[in-house]
């Protein structure tokens, strides 16, 4: 199997790839409900009894913000509440890839002073595939 180099990784919103990203994530979580009753209280050394629960995930992406690409269009998904597609692969069909219905949660514009003008995107996302 061969190490994926990060440059080849790229986050897509309904099939285009987010254009000039310099970075992108995906992190899944898994809520924990606790399961202790009063016949568990203080067993396995005090901690806690738990049990999974719902599952979530984001995506993030930093991206060079330049006028009439990715940001408009997430921008009016946002605005609009659109649910998207969200796909984070290599795009090379025999490894595997990251699908999930995506909704835009936050979006940030930075521009410093003498520097390049960057966005980050945060995507909340369910039914994995």
């Amino acid at each position: 199997m061969t190490i994926i180099n990060g440059h080849d990784l790229r986050l897509y919103i309904d099939g285009t790839a987010i254009a000039k990203a310099t970075e992108c994530s995906v992190s899944l979580n898994a809520a924990m409900r606790e399961i202790a009753h009063k016949d568990t209280a203080g067993a396995n050394g005090g901690f806690k009894e738990v049990s999974p629960g719902q599952k979530s995930g984001t995506a993030t992406c930093n991206a060079l913000y330049a006028e009439g690409e990715s940001y408009e269009t997430l921008f009016n998904a946002w605005s609009n509440g659109t649910k998207l597609v969200m796909k984070f692969s290599d795009d090379v069909a025999s490894n595997k890839s990251t699908t999930a219905d995506a909704y835009i949660t936050s979006l940030e514009k930075n521009a410093t002073d003498n520097e390049n003008v960057t966005y980050l995107e945060f995507i909340f996302h369910q039914n994995m595939d």
